[in-house]
């Protein structure tokens, strides 16, 4: 009997230890949401601009920016800003009046004015471009160019005459600058930005401090603009933790609601970095809004020993307690007030997430997609559709759906994961003729009942609808009431950003086909545009096959396979430089470091069909063993 049951045992324990190479998981993606290091190199004003002392600045200011920029592959502009309006908004001389020591006859440098205002100024920086502050500094800060107008209209902005969107060549920079309507009371410095790595040889290493070109006596200054009023923009003296070189990176992480998970959205709490007493980080862009993934970054410039405070904007508490336990699925490691201070380096930032206690009823949002990727690919001889989804809530649960039917496998033998990664994402790569519809299709995107609170509410989910991306069109122009316009011009537009891609013309009778070389790879849609009152119509590509049905049925033509009753209709010369277009368009087409590559998704898709094979072969193995020992087991005893 007790061999029985140590065989059953050993079966048991197989099935338990093999059931990894089934399961069924999202492939991991590298964290999206680190931002990359970068480095800040001073940008000096001239010494006239600096003894300056007028009343008020001027409308205009034109000057020059001298330094350095120590990136092989150039830097950009940026300027930061900082106000003594944040100081209760005292004008100046009621400033000077209440902190005697700060004014004239005592100057101060600028660290020191921040040391003795901890908590009080923030400074803040921005390249002038959304995008470009989106990639340095994780949030936009654009908008604080504007902060501190008296006048709404006008605009403070900075731009140079010999500079193409503020881009700096490599090496020492002599530029013409304008400062456009800058404001009193308000310290504007320059710097050379740019990505750390590709430095040269005498370029500053993640320590601070001067390059091997800037051993002048200005070498350890920020710049300065004293040309606004009598305000001191500061003179960091040697030693200081403000260098003219300064390199920076980030803890970063999420914040979320410890009782339902759910994380918080956009500008609903703001964190702020502490040094490890507990007093406020001296770095530019502290104090940030979350985003709509709950997610702040914060760039710093020093190895050390750092905290957080969160300011929630809802109706919860930054405090000790214990958060659902199933936290640790979703998110990372979490900081709480009375925690020690966590370090941070250069060679590893940290995440530190942030649970929050809901002050009476959980926090509850809504499931949003914050990026969605759709295009035809080729690899391997064979065209794919890929597609890259995040969304808000980790570990979603996701169904791909054609003509009410789920997607269960890629077309290759490979399943397709039915959630999202910790990080919201889920790609795929699908054999087009699994999704094959001139309807289009569809994904279905729904919280995880597993850790989520409110999972299988009603509004717990979404639906994308997805338009086919036609690889041939054929059919007439409609206008919105259904009339066919003739001679309209066609434009083709990519949905990621509007351009036009392909234009033509119908005939007399509103009939027009394009073929496969003048479509693109990417999702699009047409603009339909009457030739008599410039009046335009947005189609798109369902929409299309919708107005055209009747005459598509007619003449049973196949849009997606390119075929008129059977016959092929696509010229040979034309599919085959739509073919080449796609497959080249795998890597010339949205190449992003966040997103994996197509060898990446299909190798993890054969690394799973061969684990499965060594799977079944050795629990075929073990099987057979257990069988045989269990015939001589038996035999024996007979």
């Amino acid at each position: 009997m007790k061999k029985i049951l140590l065989i059953l045992l050993l079966i048991f324990s197989l099935f338990f230890f093999l059931n990894p190479l089934f399961a069924q998981t999202p492939t991991p993606t590298p964290d999206p949401d680190i931002q990359s290091s970068y480095t800040m190199e001073c940008l000096e004003l001239p010494s006239d601009i600096k003894e300056n002392k007028t009343k008020t600045p001027p409308p205009v200011l034109n000057t020059t920016l001298s330094g350095n920029c120590s990136n092989k592959n150039g830097c950009y502009l940026a300027m930061c800003v900082i106000s003594l309006k944040d100081l209760g908004h005292l004008s100046f001389d009621e400033f000077n009046a209440q902190h005697p020591s700060i004014g004239e006859g005592s100057p101060k440098t600028y660290i020191e004015l921040l040391k003795t205002f901890e908590g009080n100024l923030n400074e803040y920086c921005t390249t002038g471009k959304s995008d470009r502050d989106l990639f340095y500094f994780g949030q936009d800060f654009t908008s604080i160019l504007d902060t501190y107008n008296l006048v709404p209209q006008n605009t403070t902005s900075f731009t140079s005459s010999k500079l193409t969107d503020n881009f700096i060549p490599y090496g020492p920079v002599n530029i013409p600058i304008t400062l456009n309507n800058p404001n009193d009371h308000v310290y504007y410095t320059f710097y050379a930005i740019s990505s750390t790595g590709n430095l040269s040889a005498n370029s500053q290493t993640p320590t601070p401090g001067p390059t091997n070109s800037e051993t002048n006596e200005n070498s350890q200054k920020l710049s300065e603009l004293k040309g606004l009023g009598t305000q001191q923009i500061g003179t960091p003296t040697d030693g200081t933790k403000e260098k003219c070189v300064n390199i920076a990176w980030d803890p970063y992480g999420r914040l979320f609601d410890g009782v339902s998970l759910e994380p918080l959205n956009k500008d609903e709490a703001t964190v702020t970095l502490l040094d490890k007493n507990g007093n406020q980080a001296l770095i530019p862009n502290n104090n940030v809004k979350i985003d709509r993934l709950g997610k702040y970054n914060i760039m710093v410039r020093e190895d050390g020993e750092y905290k957080l405070n969160v300011i929630p904007y809802t109706s919860h508490k930054f405090t000790n307690f214990s958060p659902d336990i199933r936290y640790k699925s979703l998110y990372e490691t979490i900081f709480m007030p009375l925690d020690p201070a966590f370090f941070e380096s250069s060679s590893n930032p940290k995440r530190v997430d942030i649970a929050l206690k809901p002050a009476d009823t959980p926090y509850k949002r809504p499931i949003e997609v914050v990026q969605n990727e759709y295009k035809q690919v080729w690899t391997g001889g064979k065209k794919y559709i890929k597609i890259t989804l995040r969304v808000t809530h980790p570990l979603s649960l996701v169904k791909l759906i054609v003509n009410n039917i789920v997607v269960k496998d890629n077309g290759d033998g490979e399943l397709l994961p039915t959630m999202t990664d910790k990080n919201g994402f889920w790609k795929v790569l699908v054999r087009d003729y699994k999704v094959l519809s001139q309807n289009g299709f569809r994904i279905q995107v729904a919280k995880n009942p597993a850790y989520y609170l409110y999972a299988g509410q009603s509004d717990d989910k979404i639906t994308l609808d997805y338009d086919q991306i036609l690889p041939y069109v054929e059919g007439y122009a409609y206008d919105g009431s259904g009339k066919i316009i003739a001679n309209a011009i066609i434009q083709v537009k990519l949905k990621m950003n509007g351009s036009t891609f392909y234009q033509t013309n119908t005939n007399e009778n509103g009939y027009f086909i394009i073929q496969p070389k003048n479509l693109p790879p990417l999702d699009y849609y047409f603009i339909f545009v009457d030739p008599k009152d410039k009046s335009e119509y947005i189609k798109t590509t369902a929409k299309f096959v919708s107005d055209n049905n009747v005459y598509l049925t007619q003449e049973k033509i196949d849009l997606l396979k390119g075929t008129r009753k059977g016959q092929v209709v696509i010229n040979n010369e034309d599919n085959g430089r739509s073919d080449s277009y796609v497959e080249n368009s795998q890597n010339n087409i949205n190449n992003n470091s966040n997103n994996n590559s197509l060898n990446n998704l299909l190798n993890n898709g054969k690394e799973t069909k061969n684990k499965l094979i060594l799977g079944l072969a050795i629990l075929l193995l073990l099987l057979i063993a257990v069988f045989v020992f269990a015939f001589f087991y038996f035999k024996k005893n007979n």
